[in-house]
Parts: C-alpha cells; structure tokens; sequence
C-alpha cells in the first residue's frame, strides 16, 4: 500500500488516502456536514444518495461507459504485468458486479473444479480471506496476501516465469488498482463540476436554478413569520449571480428546519386528544391493577391501613374543634343607663397607683 501511494503525486496520494478512509466529498457526505442544504441525492443518477460506494455503482450511462472504459484499461495493464489468467478471472467474477457492469464470462465453479493442488489451496484461501475483507476493498487496494503467493506459485511453475517477483507485482496490482478507483471518481468531478473554472461556475449556476425551481413549484411550508417564498417572483430569483442563490437556498432551507423544531415544541406542550386519552387509559390501568394486585390484601398492608385510620382518628380527637356552650345572661341589660354621646373628658386612673420615686 505505502508503494502503491508513493508513486501517486501529493494530491492524487491525498484523494487515494481520503478514498481509503470513505472520507470522499460525496453528495451524502457534504449534506450531512451541513455543505449541502437540499439533499444527498446523487446528481447524475438521481434515483439514491450519493455515498463512496455509490461513486462505483452509479446507474448514469455515461458513467457506466467510463466504467467500462476503465476497467478494459485495468485488465491491459494487468496483462501487461503478466497477472496469472486464474486472478484477472476471478477478479472479475467479484468486482464487475459491484461496478454495475456486465458478469463475466468466466464461472467460479468451473475454475475451482479445474485447479488442483497448491494452486487450488491458495486461490481458495484467498478468495475465502477476500470473502471476510470484503471485495469493494479489494477496490481500495486492500487485498489478501493470498494473491501474492497464488501469484508467485504460478510464477515459479511457468516455463518463463517472469523477471519480476511477486512482491513487485503485488505492489503493482494494488496501484493499479488504487489507479481505477480515481479515474471512477474523477469522471465522477468532470461530469458535476466540469473541467474548467468557467465550466464548473456555469454547472452550479445551472444546479442552483434546477433547485430554485423546484422550490417554487413545491414550496416547502413555513412560519409565518418568514416572508413567503412568492414575495418576490422565480423570474427574478433566476436572475441572482450563483453565491446570492446558494445564500438563499440555505436561508430557506435554514427556514425550514425552523419550522420542523417550532411544530414538534408546539406538538409537545399541546397534545392531541387521542394521545391524552391514551395516556389517561394507561392511567387508570395502572391504577387499577396496583389496587387489586393480591398483594393489597396481604396481613401486612392490612395491618398498614389499620395504623394509619388509627392514627387519623386519634388526631380527629386531638386537634378538633372545641364548641362551648354559650355563658347565661344574669340581670336585666336593658336596664342599664344609656350611654351618653358626650366626650368623657376624665382622665383615668388606676385603682392603686404607683408612687413615683421622689
């Protein structure tokens, strides 16, 4: 693998590594990093989102031809390495599937019953070790050293074995191999953002008016404190330069998720009256069996009620309300000398009063 990146250039080395990694700015990558605001649908096929392995299997015709193209450039240079015809077969067999290509020829049984001995041995244990790595990484460079030894077993039994070893050739099938996956993804980049500077403005301007135009027909619902999408007219937006555009998309789409979060709090604080009676009925389930559980009537809980309506009337009895019996009335009240209206200008004294100290 180190070999393999070496001989790349700095940038092509650091597209190989993010490819390695599945770290590649696909569609789906950047609309989950927030650098996409409409979708992860992959822009040339449009029918599912756009991942690292999509970049592989993209149903686009003319991807599918660069596909093809590609792959007949990989098989002439493993030719050229003097790759054992048993490999090249089943590489093919597992890897044009996973390309959306055509099956080939070639069948694995038939290959299988055919080879014996050592040569039978290492080509099943690298394709059983193949099998648990995964195929789509053979892609990536990340074979099985099953390949080196099948390789160097068929190179030691040919009549004019090769001038290299098989460690040279290993280090060349995974460049190779390393070298189609970026061709996949560089026809992938010439066909979105174009080859020239111009090219790629002139594809995003066009990719960004497809997209307004999509909004106006199927305008997206929001707040009404955001200004509606008809305010202004699509002849106008169509006429905005590509950054004011793309600020707009992300504006609406920024719109749009506020008004996601604002109806979800709103459904929380109000909910429907299905929901409500649905909890109320779990409720009352609740209730019910927790009271007519068997373990209610057990002499223990019972023992426990009968201490607590002991100690309730025992405070009823306590802390009652005392009601006396009115006092009887002695003597004639209405006999008594009215009382005058005049001030009472007599000062009070009392009966024993205190002598002051001298």
């Amino acid at each position: 693998m180190k070999f393999a990146l070496n001989k790349f250039s700095h940038l092509r080395k650091a597209t190989a590594v993010k490819a390695i990694h599945r770290h590649l700015p696909t569609q789906d990558k950047l609309f989950k990093q927030g650098r996409v605001t409409m979708c992860a649908v992959c822009p040339r096929c449009l029918i599912t989102a756009e991942t690292n392995a999509h970049v592989y299997c993209c149903q686009n015709s003319e991807a599918l031809k660069q596909r093809t193209k590609n792959w007949g450039e990989f098989q002439a240079q493993l030719t050229k390495m003097k790759t054992a015809v048993l490999i090249q077969q089943v590489w093919a067999i597992h890897l044009r599937p996973l390309l959306q290509l055509p099956p080939s020829t070639a069948i694995l049984e038939h290959i299988l019953i055919h080879t014996h001995g050592d040569v039978s041995f290492f080509l099943r244990a690298a394709i059983a070790e193949q099998n648990e790595i995964g195929w789509d990484k053979l892609l990536l460079g990340m074979g099985t050293t099953f390949w080196q030894s099948l390789q160097q077993h068929i190179d030691a039994n040919n009549d004019k074995p090769p001038d290299r070893d098989a460690a040279d050739w290993m280090n060349q099938a995974v460049h190779q191999l390393l070298k189609f996956s970026l061709r996949c993804w560089k026809a992938r980049n010439v066909a979105i953002h174009g080859i020239t500077y111009k090219e790629r403005q002139q594809k995003a301007l066009e990719a960004v008016r497809l997209k307004i135009q999509q909004i106006y027909e199927h305008p997206p619902p929001l707040a009404p404190q955001f200004r509606p999408i008809t305010a202004v007219s699509l002849h106008q937006r169509l006429r905005l330069l590509l950054s004011a555009a793309e600020h707009w998309l992300a504006l609406i789409e920024h719109q749009r998720r506020v008004t996601v979060h604002n109806q979800k709090l709103l459904m929380r604080q109000h909910r429907p009256i299905p929901e409500l009676m649905r909890r109320m009925e779990q409720e009352h389930q609740r209730y019910t069996r927790r009271h007519s559980s068997p373990s209610r009537n057990s002499p223990k809980r019972i023992h426990s009620r009968q201490v607590q309506q002991d100690v309730k009337a025992m405070r009823m009895r306590l802390y009652r309300t005392v009601i006396f019996p009115p006092r009887p009335i002695t003597g004639n009240r209405s006999a008594s000398p009215p009382r005058s209206n005049e001030p009472n200008n007599r000062t009070h004294q009392h009966p024993h009063p205190r002598p002051h100290p001298p």
